[in-house]
């Protein structure tokens, strides 16, 4: 009886077959020059607008009107105000920074990121996009590896090497020390022979450079370190659903940490509810964000 929810979590080589294969289209769709624009606005609205510290412990909306209120009493010029409503009106669905602040405000406010980001190259942005198109299915699979079999685990090797996976994943998942999703995603990656430095190196470790690039924007080495949706903490990666939408989370909020119920899910700073069924990882809209 005990082993009958573990049994109901158990993901399926199938799954894990399906992630693969929308993990390759995700690849497909990583940043090319011509897209990089779009993505290092992107970064650069994540970096400057993570909520406003302190509001997610408030209950109730009185509360809730009180803490802004007396917020933004204190606040010392127009531009934290613009800053302090951008931040509440993200958090809570109703619209992004952009559509609220006027263009002016919103490059001084954004200025501090985009400084930072300048020091950063393209190939961080393409680097990270690839291994974020890949965590879905890393994650994935060193979730359900667990519950296979040898027999099973060896077929289920070959049917992904059908599907392209010639850097053997599974080989890299089953080292005698568990790689992380993040470590293991930039393994097999660098195994596929993605990273190509323009100059050559005496002893280059093609796995640190794809961490380092992705730290460097998603991780603690951030220029400014991304707070967990969920938390305070500082973020030290992501995990996914199925439709690409992401979640930036700190060592305590793990994917393996996520409730199994969708009525006891983690709610993030934007509102959305977060949990898993097996190792997939779901998630609803807060109802404004849906509805608009």
């Amino acid at each position: 009886m005990k082993a009958a929810p573990e049994q109901s979590n158990r993901l399926e080589p199938s799954q894990i077959l399906d992630l693969f294969k929308q993990s390759q289209s995700a690849e497909a769709r990583v940043t090319t020059p011509d897209k990089w624009k779009k993505v290092r606005e992107i970064f650069i609205r994540e970096m400057t607008f993570q909520g406003v510290p302190g509001l997610e412990k408030c209950v109730g909306h009185g509360e809730k009107y009180s803490f802004l209120l007396d917020l933004l009493k204190r606040s010392g010029n127009s531009d934290t105000i613009w800053y302090i409503l951008a931040n509440w009106l993200q958090s809570e669905g109703i619209c992004t920074p952009e559509k609220l602040l006027p263009e002016d405000v919103f490059r001084r406010i954004t200025q501090a990121a985009r400084k930072k980001l300048a020091k950063l190259s393209w190939t961080d942005y393409y680097y990270t996009d690839l291994i974020r198109a890949w965590l879905p299915y890393s994650q994935a699979l060193l979730q359900g590896i667990k519950a296979l079999n040898p027999r099973e685990l060896e077929k289920l090797a070959g049917q992904l090497r059908e599907l392209g996976d010639e850097a053997d994943s599974i080989r890299l998942a089953t080292r005698r020390r568990r790689p992380s999703a993040v470590t293991l995603t930039c393994a097999w990656l660098a195994d596929r022979g993605v990273v190509r430095p323009a100059k050559r190196r005496k002893d280059p470790d093609p796995v640190r450079t794809l961490r380092n690039a992705y730290s460097r924007l998603c991780g603690s080495g951030a220029p400014r370190p991304l707070r967990c949706a969920f938390c305070e903490k500082s973020a030290i990666s992501e995990f996914r659903a199925q439709d690409l939408t992401s979640a930036l989370h700190c060592e305590k909020h793990t994917p393996e940490g996520l409730p199994t119920s969708p009525d006891e899910p983690w709610r993030d700073r934007k509102r959305r509810r977060w949990w898993r069924s097996g190792t997939e990882i779901r998630y609803l809209a807060a109802e404004s964000e849906s509805s608009s």
